[in-house]
């Protein structure tokens, strides 16, 4: 499964999670036709639990204590973490016949939840990461596991929940077992019309993007709509090689934007939940609850932008973004574990 010209692949993330950090994600109530439970039963027989390590670290106690260059840390308990999923494909959420037309994961971050501080990170994972992948035949059946970009292993499950378990576990693998507790997911469609739905998202243009829009120029303070927000935070021209770190970008800057327009939003008129309610349902699938969702209203989002470090090289068919583990385990560290 190969990218698109213009980057027919990523998406545009973030709705999903500023909608959340604004409280606003009162919406998931919207229930699959296949549960997430009976989804994982399944896919944990199918698929190899094997998570590769750094050879510094040492796993104890399924992942609540880690030794580090001879230190011991424990994990933090106040962190909770939600899997935001950006998926290439048009047109209404829906369980897919088969394996492979579910679409791809171009975009993936984790938003981390301090429950005791308040404070919301987002960690960036590149969708050109390379990763062991679960590949699965057109009936659903596990084959192998083959070396490929984590945002594939999105495919190869139903196109909703299914699919957001595998790609949920491949980001928990790649993260060396930090927990993901929830996930949402939000295809192409959805971020026009949210936008659409709050009038427009409002920013200034950092670089020259023009080559994606001609109104898209370096300095000019512009209102993102429609069309052009899909644009803004979707585009890569697959032929030009690292184009997805500058997307990454965008869509954090976006995703920063969205998040303060909606808290105003819904300040000055809660019923807007019931509006975008409406408006992102068909686009969005998750396993969250209208209770946790109004949970995350009063997170403070810090707006620095994290990535999981690597470095970006040229593959056969296409970039490929090979991460760093040693400075992976210490951004982890840092961001989920506690030294004792």
């Amino acid at each position: 499964m190969k990218n698109k010209k213009n980057g027919g692949g990523i998406f545009f993330v973030i709705l999903a999670i500023i909608a959340v950090a604004a409280g606003v994600f009162a919406f998931l109530e919207y229930r699959d036709r296949q549960s997430i439970e009976s989804a994982s039963a399944n896919a944990q027989t199918q698929s190899s639990d094997a998570v590769g390590e750094t050879e510094n670290v040492e796993k104890k106690i399924g992942g609540s204590q880690i030794t580090w260059q001879g230190k011991e840390y424990t994990y933090n308990q106040n962190i909770r973490n939600i899997l935001f999923i950006g998926v290439d494909k048009k047109e209404e959420m829906q369980i897919q016949d088969y394996a492979g037309r579910g679409g791809q994961a171009d975009c993936l971050i984790l938003l981390s939840l301090n429950t005791k501080d308040k404070t919301a990170t987002m960690l960036n994972i590149s969708r050109d990461s390379m990763v062991n992948l679960d590949i699965y035949d057109m009936s659903g059946d596990f084959l192998a596991e083959e070396r490929g970009q984590i945002a594939l292993q999105y495919a190869y499950g139903d196109g909703e929940k299914r699919s957001c378990w595998l790609q949920k576990k491949a980001v928990t693998e790649l993260l060396h077992d930090i927990p993901i507790n929830s996930f949402i997911a939000l295809n192409i469609d959805g971020i026009s019309t949210i936008s659409d739905v709050l009038g427009g998202v409002e920013l200034t243009v950092p670089e020259d993007y023009t080559a994606i829009d001609p109104s898209f120029v370096k300095g000019e303070t512009i209102v993102l709509k429609g069309d052009k927000a899909e644009r803004y935070v979707r585009y890569r021209d697959i032929n030009e090689f690292g184009s997805n770190n500058g997307r990454m970008e965008r869509q954090n800057q976006f995703l920063r934007a969205l998040v303060s327009l909606l808290k105003r939003k819904v300040a000055e008129n809660s019923a807007y939940v019931d509006t975008l309610l409406s408006a992102g349902k068909p686009f969005m699938t998750t396993d969250m609850t209208v209770d946790q969702m109004k949970e995350l209203a009063d997170y403070d989002l810090d707006e620095t932008f994290i990535k999981v470090p690597g470095e970006t090289q040229p593959g056969a068919e296409h970039d490929e973004y090979i991460v760093d583990d040693d400075k992976l385990m210490e951004l982890l560290i840092k961001m989920f574990y506690i030294y004792e």
